[in-house]
């Protein structure tokens, strides 16, 4: 009795179903934001479910659920937004209390806007101002900002009022310039969605007055002697004068003015025995012009030879005799500026008190007149 009882509980043993799931492959990094299609083959010996899903993908071909052998698709929409995703999918298979689950693991990159207009600036003249186009690349939709009242946007993709999709164009529209003065625009156009957008500008300017500037003289050659004399200017702007740093010898009376004047230039004497140019420049804001002024030195070609006596002091001078040579441009000793060592001109006396006569110079140690002086009880 007992045997045939075992014999039957062995009979009654059912033996239980194992579930077998296999996914291929397991994940999927999209790197891209565009949308993309993702096959994944399922290998099952039951019927299988897949999902839930999020709301940027969706599952295609197969459907979200099989029996055996099969495949799902996942539809993955773009990315508009400036963060990556991702999300792990479950695929169930099996009945109830008897199930597996695997998961796929899927990811997608976020979305970068890019943009670039080509030109990227234009300057127009005054009048008569042509129609032109800017070419916009770009990865997604784009749209021209707010212009002022003297040019319109028109064209683009699709001819619209400036906005488009992926790369194109927009019509710039401009009118004359009837102001008097330059003008200019910084026209936005931004590319993207709300929260991920990149911008660019394109800067626009007009010219309002083709500003013009002329000076006479141009060229002025003066001797060494102080000397002022007038430049007349002729121009259709405000302008402004200039005077570099290492011209000092040069000054004017007037630095700054409008339309048609005239200045006063002035440079003062020459003291040394080189010729010397400098510059007064003249500029309205677009137009620079050049005066040159070239002044003589003192003319060592034709020096005068005197005996003089040298000494610290002008007492000492006057109580010495006289016995030493030295040159000058001068017909008379007491006009002389500058003395010199030599015939040729090419070393100069140094410091100390000069005298020939009654006349006492001093002298610098350039050679230099600073003083003169005539004393009656000068001897020799």
């Amino acid at each position: 009795m007992n045997s045939f009882k075992r014999h039957i509980y062995k009979n009654s043993k059912v033996k239980q179903k194992i579930t077998l799931l296999t996914l291929t492959p397991t994940s999927a990094n999209l790197l891209g934001f565009l949308p993309d299609d993702t096959i994944v083959q399922v290998r099952s010996n039951s019927s299988w479910l897949v999902g839930p899903t999020p709301n940027w993908f969706s599952i295609s071909s197969g459907g979200v659920s099989g029996n055996g052998d099969g495949l799902f698709i996942i539809n993955t929409q773009s990315n508009s937004t400036n963060n990556s995703r991702s999300y792990l999918l479950n695929v169930t298979a099996g009945e109830v209390g008897e199930t597996v689950t695997k998961t796929f693991f899927i990811s997608q990159g976020a979305f970068i806007p890019t943009l670039t207009l080509d030109p990227s600036s234009k300057i127009l003249p005054e009048t008569d101002p042509s129609n032109f186009n800017v070419n916009v690349t770009s990865n997604t939709s784009w749209i021209v900002g707010d212009t002022p009242d003297w040019f319109s946007v028109g064209g683009g993709n699709d001819n619209n009022s400036g906005f488009g999709s992926g790369n194109g164009f927009f019509t710039i529209i401009p009118t004359d310039n009837t102001t008097g003065s330059n003008r200019e625009y910084d026209l936005i156009v931004t590319a993207g969605t709300e929260g991920n957008t990149i911008t660019k500008v394109f800067s626009l300017s007009q010219i309002g007055v083709n500003k013009q500037i002329t000076i006479s003289p141009e060229f002025k050659d003066t001797n060494r002697n102080l000397e002022t004399y007038p430049i007349t200017i002729t121009s259709n702007a405000s302008w402004t004068i200039t005077i570099p740093d290492e011209f000092s010898w040069i000054t004017a009376d007037e630095f700054s003015g409008s339309n048609n004047g005239s200045v006063n230039v002035t440079v003062s004497k020459n003291e040394t025995d080189y010729e010397r140019t400098g510059e007064v420049i003249f500029a309205t804001d677009d137009v620079p012009i050049t005066h040159t002024v070239t002044q003589e030195g003192i003319d060592v070609s034709n020096l005068k030879e005197y005996t003089v006596s040298k000494a610290a002091t002008s007492s000492e001078a006057c109580n010495t005799s006289p016995s030493i040579p030295v040159f000058s441009n001068s017909d008379d000793f007491g006009g002389s500026e500058i003395l010199y060592e030599n015939i040729e001109g090419s070393s100069r006396v140094g410091e100390g008190f000069y005298r020939r006569g009654i006349v006492v110079l001093e002298f610098n140690n350039n050679g230099e007149r600073i003083s003169i002086s005539e004393d009656e009880i000068c001897t020799g």
